[in-house]
């Protein structure tokens, strides 16, 4: 349970937690003047109106080092103390000029990434250019920090027109040791990458759905941020947030379920489970291969062919990987478009 908030003058965008208290942002306003933002301090059962500097868009939020920082709008931040009114500092185009998405702390540096740019600051004040490898137009919506791995990880796409009115979508998953210098990562270019979270089994990441609404939505995951394996067996949404806690990672749809209301979805661990299928004896074995799409027809499971046994098919994955996680509660906090609550 917890209470609903949404702006007056915009729509909450992110949300993060620090010095025992959760803290949101959000855009709408203007780029002028004050505009209000949200922090609980009861683990994100109530919350109360914050007034910070206004932008066109706050878009990502971070605390480290004693510091809240927000960026957003072509390459506006904002850092200080987030928890009393205007206790923030704006600085206009502080980091660049193209729209910053996301921002995480981690090695004593923040690091912010956006439309085809990525920046670090020990301060949140001074911001600085970071070196990305060479790739096409990519915009990065989504950054994690692993404090037991050191390592930065972001993620994003790009939409690239092949001609003849035809466009593809590719993504990419780049890490860092220090924010400074990033290199590509592998195995996760099939989807367009919009958030990434790190947890004890490692980093996950999401993406919008692809294809038609009956299309499916990717994940993937990695132990160290530079290999990837990639599923996509997430309920079809577009999921725009994502955080780990109680064990578990979570992950927010931006678009509503049939009922109108958000989804969000929880994993333990992120990865596909798989699924062996006992077989009766007059099943044909020999008529599965490796790579067979295959549903159980009492549904026991849904998913590809991994293994072939002797009176059993090992599927991966399955469905049932990430669930509804209407059921959890504790002070996890996910955001969505215009809407803030504790799950």
């Amino acid at each position: 349970s917890g209470s609903f908030i949404s702006s007056a003058t915009g729509s909450v965008t992110a949300a993060a937690y620090g010095n025992s208290t959760f803290c949101a942002v959000g855009y709408g306003g203007g780029d002028t003047g004050s505009t209000e933002m949200a922090k609980s301090t009861d683990d994100g059962v109530t919350w109360v109106t914050v007034y910070q500097p206004a932008s066109y868009g706050w878009y990502g939020l971070a605390f480290g080092n004693s510091t809240w920082v927000a960026v957003g709008y072509q390459g506006d931040v904002m850092y200080g103390d987030m928890t009393v009114a205007n206790g923030m500092t704006k600085i206009t185009n502080g980091a660049g000029t193209k729209d910053l998405l996301d921002v995480c702390y981690g090695g004593s540096k923040f690091v912010a990434v956006g439309k085809r740019v990525a920046y670090y600051s020990t301060n949140g004040q001074s911001w600085t250019a970071a070196t990305l490898p060479s790739l096409n137009q990519v915009d990065f919506q989504s950054c994690a920090y692993s404090s037991s791995l050191q390592r930065f990880v972001a993620v994003g796409s790009n939409l690239v027109d092949i001609g003849g009115g035809v466009y593809v979508t590719t993504g990419f998953i780049i890490y860092s040791s220090d924010g400074v210098t990033w290199t590509e990562a592998t195995g996760a270019s099939n989807g367009k990458w919009t958030t990434v979270t790190y947890g004890t089994d490692g980093f996950v990441a999401t993406a919008q759905m692809t294809g038609s609404p009956t299309g499916t939505a990717g994940s993937a995951y990695s132990s160290d941020g530079i290999t990837w394996t990639q599923t996509n067996n997430l309920p079809v949404k577009s999921y725009s947030g994502s955080i780990y806690g109680l064990n578990n990672y979570f992950a927010c749809a931006i678009n509503p379920g049939a009922d109108g209301t958000p989804k969000v979805i929880k994993s333990a661990n992120g990865q596909p489970a798989s699924t062996v299928l006992s077989l009766t004896d007059d099943t044909n074995l020999a008529n599965f291969r490796v790579g067979d799409a295959v549903t159980e027809t009492s549904g026991d499971g849904t998913g590809t062919v991994t293994a072939i046994g002797a009176t059993s098919l090992t599927l991966s994955p399955t469905t049932g990987t990430w669930s509804n996680a209407a059921t959890v509660t504790g002070p996890v906090i996910a955001a969505a478009s215009g809407t803030l609550s504790s799950l």
